[in-house]
This record gives C-alpha cells, sequence and structure tokens, in this order.
C-alpha cells in the first residue's frame, strides 16, 4: 500500500488535536479474534468520519495518545498488531451500503515508533454511508456521523442535507492522483544492481553484425543494468467530481536528503537497428488535456529514478488545471533498497538470446526485480537466467517441454 503521508503531516495532526477529521488511539483496535461488538467500535469510527462534510482526507491516528492539553504524543504500537489493509476493507466495505474509500497503513517515525494510520478519503458525494443489515450493536441503515470529537446517529433532516451538501463541492473538479510502483513492496521498493564480467565486443565488423542480430550480449547486459536498477512509477489520475477538468498539467518533485535517489531517463534497448522504448509509454510530464467526470486515466506520466544506495524519498505530485482554482498536491513516501546480483558472461548470454525475441519488456522487468529479490545479497543470478530463456524458447517451440538451455 501505498503511504499517503507525511511525518511532517502527522506532527501537524498531532499538534492540532482531535477534531471531526482527526481521531487519536493509544492502542490498536481489537480485531483479530476478537468479538463482534469489539470489532464494531472500529466499523463505527470509520462510518463516523465517512459521513462527515469534509474536503480534506480523514485520519484516525493508532498509536497516538492525547494528552491533558488536547495534542497528541506518539506512543507506538507493535509492529505485530498492525492490522493488513486488505483485512480491512474486506471486513468494513462487505457491510456497508456503498464501498468507503480508505487506506490502512503502518507509518515509523523517525524515531523509530509505528503507528498505524487509517485514512479515510473526502467522500462527501457518495453520503449517506450506512450498514447493509445489523452488526453487533450497530443497527442497519442508521447513518452514525463524527461531530467534533464524539459521534451521534444523524436525524432525517441531517441526513437530508447531506445531498444539499455534495452541490456545494460541484464547483470545480477533485483529481485523485495515486503512483503506481513497478519495483515490488511500495514500503520497500526494489532496486537491482547487476554485476558481470561479460567483455565489451571490440571490432567493428562484428559490432556490426551483432547490431544486425538485435545486439551483443554486452548490449543486452548494458539495458539490462539499466531498467533494473532503475525506478519506475506509473502516475494514474482520476476525476472523482461531476465537473469537467481542463487542461490537466502533472508534476512531480523529488525530495530526497541523502540523494539515494535522483531524476533519470527512460530506459531504451537497442533490438537490431531500432532503438525501443523498453517500457513504451510517455515521458514523465503529460501534455495538457481534459478528464472528463469519472473518467480514468492510468498512465497520466511515467517517471523514472536512478538508484545508488539505500535510503528513503519522497514524491509530490502537483495537478494544474484551467478550472482548478489552486494546484493539488500530494505526497508519497518511500523506502528503497539495492539489491547486488552477479551474473556471469555465460548467464548473459543465455538471456541474451532470450531478450532479443522478447516483446514485452515490462514483463521481463517485472519478472527479474521480483525474483532477484527473493535471492540472498550478492547471490549468482545465472540460474535465473537459464530459468527464463529455457521458458522464452520452449514457448517459441525452439525446444521441447522436458529440455532446457
Amino acid at each position: 500500500m501505498t503511504v499517503m503521508i507525511s511525518e511532517e503531516q502527522i506532527d501537524q495532526l498531532c499538534r492540532y488535536g482531535e477534531s471531526n477529521c482527526v481521531d487519536y488511539k493509544r492502542a490498536q483496535y481489537a480485531f483479530i479474534g476478537a468479538t463482534d461488538n469489539k470489532k464494531a467500535e472500529l466499523l463505527k469510527d470509520v462510518l463516523c468520519f465517512a459521513n462527515v462534510f469534509r474536503k480534506t482526507p480523514a485520519y484516525i491516528l493508532i498509536g497516538v495518545d492525547e494528552e491533558s492539553s488536547g495534542i497528541g504524543s506518539i506512543c507506538g504500537i507493535r509492529e505485530d498488531e498492525v492490522i493488513d489493509d486488505s483485512k480491512l476493507q474486506e471486513f468494513i466495505n462487505s457491510k456497508t451500503n456503498k464501498r468507503i474509500p480508505f487506506s490502512a497503513y503502518p507509518f515509523r517515525m523517525h524515531s523509530g515508533k509505528i503507528i498505524q494510520v487509517i485514512e479515510i478519503d473526502v467522500c462527501a458525494r457518495e453520503r449517506p454511508f450506512y450498514l447493509k443489515k445489523n452488526y453487533a450493536q450497530l443497527h442497519c441503515k442508521e447513518v452514525y456521523v463524527r461531530s467534533g470529537t464524539s459521534s451521534h446517529m444523524a436525524p432525517p433532516e441531517e441526513i437530508a442535507k447531506m445531498g444539499m451538501e455534495a452541490f456545494e463541492l460541484e464547483d470545480n473538479p477533485e483529481i485523485k492522483t495515486s503512483l503506481v510502483s513497478e519495483n515490488g513492496d511500495t514500503n520497500c521498493l526494489t532496486s537491482v544492481d547487476v554485476i558481470s564480467n561479460v567483455e565489451r565486443p571490440v571490432n567493428s565488423s562484428r559490432r556490426e553484425i551483432y547490431t544486425l542480430a538485435g545486439g551483443s550480449d554486452y548490449d543486452c547486459y548494458t539495458w539490462l543494468r539499466g531498467i533494473v536498477s532503475k525506478l519506475h512509477f506509473r502516475l494514474e489520475a482520476e476525476n472523482v467530481s461531476h465537473v469537467n477538468a481542463e487542461d490537466l498539467r502533472y508534476e512531480c518533485k523529488l525530495i530526497c536528503e541523502d540523494g539515494c535517489v535522483v531524476k533519470g531517463e527512460e530506459p531504451t534497448f537497442k533490438k537490431g537497428q531500432f532503438d525501443l522504448s523498453a517500457l513504451a509509454h510517455a515521458s514523465a510530464f503529460r501534455k495538457p488535456g481534459d478528464l472528463r467526470p469519472k473518467e480514468r486515466d492510468d498512465c497520466a506520466a511515467d517517471l523514472y529514478f536512478d538508484v545508488s544506495h539505500d535510503g528513503e524519498f519522497k514524491l509530490e505530485v502537483i495537478v494544474y488545471g484551467k478550472n482548478i482554482p489552486e494546484p493539488i498536491r500530494k505526497t508519497f513516501s518511500y523506502f528503497v533498497s539495492v539489491k547486488r546480483a552477479e551474473l556471469s558472461a555465460e548467464g548473459v548470454g543465455y538471456l541474451g538470446l532470450a531478450l532479443r525475441r522478447t516483446d514485452d519488456l515490462l514483463e521481463f522487468r517485472k519478472w527479474w526485480i521480483a525474483r532477484t529479490k527473493g535471492l540472498d545479497q550478492d547471490a549468482d543470478t545465472d540460474s535465473l537466467a537459464m530459468e527464463y530463456t529455457t521458458a522464452k524458447l520452449k514457448e517459441m517451440g525452439w525446444l521441447d517441454d522436458d529440455k532446457s538451455v
């Protein structure tokens, strides 16, 4: 799950105190193995925040204690107390009349303390949210709402007002952005540094032959090392409003204090006499365009970064538009780990044989990163090269099913 919040934002939420957008919980909710009555407390809290009229996300911060002054103090929870997002999604959204847009994720503070964040997205237009049937002490079709630091059951006139308030948000479009990583688990992205002793061809005539044949083994190694070491993000955008978004532009700012990540170029792969984009996508910035109401752009932009060592970084996505009065900003936090992999000249040769005949290079890249991540540090990856090449040649009918390269 992509982390939606920064430590600076958490500190700010702690300073402001509880409200109809923020709640502190010193201890984790009773969930795994808990009774329905206990689990209903979490369900009710999420419903209460979802039914609040607001233009910003709401947060339940678990592992934060409320001091006598009203501000929040980070006390943390154990790592094994974190509840998996998928389990919460299944539990809550299987019981509500419509899906509540929320996410749950752990956040490790610089102090080392872990809190769990439950972030309920802006969803004023979809209100009211309620249960499809009774659950424990909660009753079907009753609308629970957060008010200040407490909650109540909404009377009919307040429910009617929810529909009227939805129209107040229709003056300008609302764009929801997300970053999809092609480097594995977003809590710890993987960059693979491939090392090999493959020799670079020096004879010009041999280089010409190699080019016609799809590049030398060294060319394949150079491409491999370049693409699997890069971080690749796909920016997705969705117009969740009922207003057309005009002339949208996207910008992404990298925030990295120790220089572990820098902006990079889109990788290419020489295949025969043609240079092909390895991922066949657009550049980091997209030309202005419209996004109709409820329309989704699954590839608004592609972002590439080079990695030098393990570290933390942030990406701030900024959305501009002709009818967006203030730029929409969203910050994502990540940790990247560099994985070193050894590949012999023979292994490069095997892999080069398959790469010259691979059409979907993005699928290969994802496969290679995922498989290499599971190996020991400084592992010999020749076996992976043979595994991929064998599968590719069998797919093309060049090898029998009971044989390998």
